[in-house]
This record gives C-alpha cells, sequence and structure tokens, in this order.
C-alpha cells in the first residue's frame, strides 16, 4: 500500500526524476483511500519531489482525470484555486529560510512577505499566493500590500488563530485592491497601537472578490473608521465575512461601506457587530442591481439604530436577514432599515434592544418606502 511515509521517502530520494516519471506514484496515491490530501500537503509534496515550475498545478491539472476522481463515492473536481496556466508563490513569515529575494516557488524557499510574492505573479495566468498558517505581518502603510496586478488569488492556509494575521499600525494603513479579478480569501485583520485606520481595504476594480475575512476592533482606541471601501467596484463580492467590533468608542463609520456607484455587487453570509455611526453596511452611493442576502448585524452604538442604509434609488435585494437595533422604543425598529422603493426586501427580520420584533412592512413608518411590499402594519408599541 502506498503511505505518505513511503511517498516522501522516494520524494526525498530521487528528486531529479523528470516530472512524468512521478505521474503513476501520484496518481496512485491520489486514488488510495487511506492518503488523503489537503492543499498545503499536496503542495509540499509536489516540491518535495524536485518540480520547480508549479507543483500544484502538476499535481491538479496534468494527470489523465482532467474531470476529477472519486473517493468514497464523493467526487474530486477542480475547486478553481490552481490553474493550470499559473504559477503558485509561498510566503511564511516564520520560516527559517524566508526572503522576499527568493523565488518564492517553494515552500522550503519562501517570500517573507505576501507582497514580495504577490509582485512576481503575471496578469491574467491564474496566479496563486499561499500564504502559510501562522504567518504574521504588520501593514504599516498603503504600499505594504498593493493588489495591482491582475488576476492574483492570495489565500491564507489555517483555521481559527492560525490563519495568518495581518496588523494595522497606522491611520493609512490600507490594503488597496485596484486591479481587476482578484481574490483575497482567509485573513484575519487586527490594529494595534492607538489609532482608527480610515480604511482597511479598499476595492477599487471590478470583479474582486473577499472570502474569508475577519476584521476586529481590539480596543475602544484602536477602531476601523470604515472597515472595507468599495468604489468603483462592479461586480464585487464579499462572502463569509465577520466584523467584531466594540461597544466601545465611536470611530466606526462602518463595516462595509460602498461609496461609488457600481453595479452587480454581491454581498452574503456576513455576521457583523459593533458601534457604527453610519451602519453595519451603508451603500451611500447609488448601486444598481446589488444583491444582499443572509446577513446578521447588531447595531451596538448607542444613539443610532441603523443597520442597513442604502442610497433611494439604488436598485437590488435585501433577503434572509437579520437585524438589531441599539434602542430599546419604536424608533429602534422604524430606522433600522433606510432604503427607497426600488430596493425589493424578502424575509427581513428585525429587532430592537428590548427584544419587540418586526418582518418587512410591519412597521408601517419604517424609513423605507417599499410600495411593492404590500402590507401596512401598526408599528410595536
Amino acid at each position: 500500500m502506498i503511505t505518505k511515509r513511503l511517498i516522501f521517502m522516494l520524494a526525498a530520494g530521487l528528486p531529479s526524476l523528470p516530472r512524468v516519471t512521478w505521474l503513476p506514484i501520484i496518481g496512485i496515491a491520489r486514488k488510495t483511500n487511506n492518503f488523503l490530501f489537503n492543499i498545503e500537503q499536496t503542495v509540499r509534496m509536489a516540491s518535495a519531489m524536485g518540480f520547480t515550475k508549479n507543483p500544484a498545478a502538476m499535481v491538479f491539472g496534468w494527470t489523465n482525470y482532467p474531470n476529477g476522481i472519486a473517493s468514497h463515492g464523493a467526487p474530486v473536481i477542480d475547486t478553481g484555486l490552481f490553474s493550470p496556466f499559473g504559477d503558485v508563490y509561498f510566503t511564511d513569515s516564520g520560516h527559517g529560510n524566508k526572503s522576499d529575494n527568493n523565488a518564492g516557488t517553494r515552500p522550503t524557499a519562501p517570500t517573507a512577505t505576501i507582497n514580495g510574492a504577490y509582485d512576481k505573479a503575471t496578469a491574467s495566468q491564474g496566479d496563486v499566493v499561499l500564504v502559510a498558517a501562522g504567518h504574521a505581518e504588520t501593514v504599516a502603510s498603503a504600499t505594504t500590500l498593493a493588489m495591482d496586478t491582475v488576476g492574483v488569488k492570495v489565500v491564507g492556509l489555517g483555521r481559527g488563530a492560525d490563519r495568518p494575521t495581518l496588523t494595522f499600525s497606522a491611520t493609512g494603513s490600507n490594503i488597496p485592491v485596484s486591479a481587476a479579478s482578484n481574490v483575497l480569501s482567509n485573513f484575519l485583520l487586527t490594529i494595534t497601537g492607538t489609532v482608527d485606520v480610515v480604511a482597511g481595504i479598499t476595492v477599487s476594480a471590478a470583479g474582486v472578490h473577499l472570502d474569508r475575512i475577519e476584521q476586529r476592533e481590539p480596543a475602544a482606541t484602536s477602531q476601523w473608521t470604515d472597515a472595507i471601501v468599495g468604489t468603483t467596484c462592479d461586480q464585487l463580492e464579499i462572502s463569509n465575512y465577520k466584523f467584531a467590533g466594540l461597544v466601545a468608542g465611536d470611530a466606526t463609520q462602518a463595516a462595509i461601506s460602498v461609496t461609488g456607484t457600481p453595479a452587480e455587487i454581491h454581498l452574503h453570509n456576513l455576521f457583523i457587530v459593533g458601534e457604527f455611526v453610519a451602519g453595519g453596511i451603508d451603500i451611500s452611493g447609488v448601486a444598481t442591481d446589488i444583491h444582499v442576502e443572509d446577513i446578521t448585524i447588531e447595531q451596538r452604538h448607542s444613539s443610532t439604530d441603523a443597520c442597513v442604509t442604502v442610497a433611494a434609488t439604488t436598485t437590488g435585494f435585501l433577503k434572509n436577514c437579520y437585524l438589531r437595533s441599539a434602542t430599546n422604543d419604536d424608533s429602534g425598529l422604524t430606522a433600522i432599515v433606510t432604503a427607497g422603493n426600488d430596493l425589493q426586501m424578502y424575509n427581513v427580520h428585525m429587532v430592537n434592544a428590548n427584544g419587540e420584533h418586526a418582518a418587512t412592512g410591519e412597521v408601517s413608518d419604517l424609513d423605507v418606502t417599499n410600495t411593492r411590499s404590500g402590507k401596512t402594519f401598526s408599528t410595536i408599541a
């Protein structure tokens, strides 16, 4: 039986054999029931075998199984993370051999910073930067990590406290995403020092995807003014996002702020808790065909109840939402959502700080002109 130990012994002993020599071994390993890979293990194995050009693409894409294989009855398919045409780069601040002068194509010789790997990527060929679990880096300015190459994915490995952590240290600390079709996935963003960070991530390009991003406020004097800002950001997608704010302090305007006039932005599976001046989600620009769904927002501001604020003529959908305001009176319901009659709302649940609740259309003076709801109910006393 082919075991993980045997594969690595073979790899260590014969690293210089041509790639084709190893394909049968890789194929056997991939089909062996007790030999299960995750992304990091697979790439490390391929690199140990001596593949200097895109080992991940070789393992995932250059086999005789273009439509995937099945293991225990479950299909194994291409996840879209790697492209057979792209390169894979590695970043690991904890590695003893780290350096931005390294090529970054092997996990045993990674770059020290994410930007050190990102700047080596080629536009529009599906390049990926894999950031090791436990990686830690300080974002000191708007140039520490500038995502300005089209079509690059930056993916953090690990889960929970093992995720790569980016610590923002100055008012102007920022990750600008100015190139289209970039992906930033699985990172923890936090702040150090007495500072209000103006904007954590700024998106000014189309087709950007922010996935599994968590932003935290560690103290009342360490806050985001706007955690994520979108300007000219057509087809922006934010998914599986978490914002963990504080009850103290009042620097935060919004977790997600859209100031431009984008089309077809998609916000889904969001968990947002904090003290917001404008709202957990603030779409102040007139957007077209937005899609906001499966969100939970708790507003903790002492006097502001807004959870979602949308410009009056913005079009699109708000559905499957759970919203909690900050005050325990009638206005704690009526001010939760501000929008115009072009925003369609379905299954939106609202509760004030006193536990009184309502669904869309059940509050007659709700600050939403929603003529399509067809419902008029009295306010909750």
